[in-house]
């Protein structure tokens, strides 16, 4: 399953440039123009973010941030309006991004923001794949249900992560955005030891492997047993 982002806003231009540029990064982007249509599906769809341009809309922000509730939401606008920046923080909007940022940096927010939903859920701590069992809240994963080995807590996220994305390219850097809150030299290097440590420890099952894509990423492969 992958990252899912919803972007409500009426410059059809910048909506289908910026979500090509969020799917070639390994996130789903629902797009939609129309904020009603988009606030429907807020509430019967499941998404990690909302981005949204209510050009200087108060009581589109107001709503908006109702609706969400404990989905984060970022405001993409052109207005530099010192009030209306102020009024959207006040009303709970995570993160003003004005349009015309780089794209790259608008990516490292989403990635910060989505980590740290994505850890907080505690539903996803419990994995069980292969004849492995994983439990994120204890760091453990045992094999066979007698061989337990305990992760360092880096080696949980990381994992976690791949397990959440099974049998998916998942962007290198951004991994190290979700586990160490940025993507530079010295974390692209901490990153590919804590993946050998990981090839490890699956090295004697040829179900379970993480394959290294292109250099661009990383893919937990599970083979389902018959």
């Amino acid at each position: 399953m992958k990252p899912q982002v919803l972007i409500i806003d009426a410059d059809t231009f910048f909506s289908k440039s910026f979500s090509s540029y969020l799917r070639n990064k390994n996130i789903e982007v629902v797009t939609e123009s129309d904020v009603l249509v988009g606030l429907k599906k807020l509430q019967s769809e499941f998404f990690n973010l909302c981005i949204i341009d209510l050009r200087n809309d108060k009581k589109g922000i107001k709503k908006i941030c109702l609706i969400a509730r404990n989905i984060p939401v970022f405001c993409l606008s052109s207005t530099t309006s010192k009030s209306m920046i102020i009024f959207s923080y006040k009303e709970g909007v995570h993160d003003y991004i004005l349009k015309k940022t780089d794209f790259d940096i608008i990516y490292i927010k989403i990635s910060l923001i989505i980590s740290k939903t994505f850890f907080s859920f505690t539903e996803f701590n419990v994995f069980d794949f292969d004849q492995y069992n994983f439990n994120y809240s204890i760091h453990t994963l045992t094999y066979k249900q007698n061989n337990k080995i305990h992760l360092t807590p880096i080696e949980s996220k990381i994992l976690k992560l791949l397990l959440f994305f099974k049998n998916e390219n998942l962007d290198s850097k951004f991994l190290q955005q979700c586990v160490w809150r940025k993507a530079d030299y010295f974390t692209s290097k901490c990153l590919e030891v804590y993946i050998n440590r990981l090839r490890k420890i699956f090295s004697d099952n040829t179900n379970v492997k993480i394959l290294t894509m292109n250099r661009t990423g990383y893919m937990l492969e599970i083979v389902e047993r018959f």
